[in-house]
């Protein structure tokens, strides 16, 4: 805030006790202007603060109703959506991830795994595995949830490969690892099956499915990182 500086010229005792006055007026005005505007100032800031809870409160609202739909889809029962949705809201929990986006890979790959013969146990365990492998290579929130589009899109075709490939390998190499220990190849022989078109759903589900409990004691051992504790 700015000082008022005032300089009183007094020639005599008279003209002291009007000078004085005047100021004390100015000051006064100055004072009841300034707390005007700041009742002003915070009236619009309070309404500017309840629209834009209102707008966020109806984005969230709005987000939850579409994630919803999508399990609704991928399920054939109350009971299975119940189960899907505490899934999911705990698989985005313990590893910080995104749940819109945890809630994509779920709802894409079901109709492709339950295809393979997998159980909707399966579904929650592979998805859960891909999370974790994209935690412990340390993905950020937005390459985690590019990630996890590319690769549900990619088993959602059918196969793991190309651009999806690509894309995932760079974002989760914990994931390329893990499918290779798990089909016992080394990692540079994992884009020659990928071209192959030999990563098939089948093939990096059951991977994923018998490399889960490694993943998830690496997952443990590093702690609540990477937002996991937000």
């Amino acid at each position: 805030m700015s000082t008022i500086k005032t300089q009183l010229v007094i020639d005599g005792k008279n003209n002291s006790k009007k000078a004085f006055d005047e100021v004390n007026t100015q000051l006064e005005t100055m004072n009841k202007r300034m707390a005007a505007n700041g009742k002003a100032l915070v009236a619009l800031l309070s309404g500017a603060a309840v629209v834009g809870a209102a707008k966020g409160y109806a984005r969230l609202a709005d987000e939850s109703n579409q994630l919803q739909a999508r399990l609704k889809l991928a399920t054939d029962s109350q009971q299975e959506f119940n189960k899907a949705l505490e899934d999911v809201r705990r698989i985005a929990n313990e590893n910080g991830a995104s749940l819109t986006a945890v809630t994509q890979l779920y709802a894409r790959l079901t109709p492709v795994l339950r295809e393979a013969g997998r159980s909707q146990d399966d579904v929650a365990k592979i998805t859960e595995a891909m999370t974790k492998a994209l935690r412990i290579s340390g993905a950020s929130a937005a390459e985690s949830e590019s990630a996890i589009t590319q690769f549900s899109q990619a088993l959602g075709a059918g196969a793991f490969r190309g651009e999806e490939f690509n894309s995932v390998a760079e974002a989760a190499p914990r994931l390329m690892q893990a499918l290779a220990d798990s089909i016992g190849v080394p990692v540079g022989k994992l884009r020659e099956m990928a071209g192959a078109g030999e990563l098939t759903a089948e093939v990096v589900s059951g991977a994923l499915l018998d490399q889960l409990p490694k993943l998830t004691r690496e997952a443990a051992e590093m702690g609540e990182t990477f937002g996991a504790s937000g």
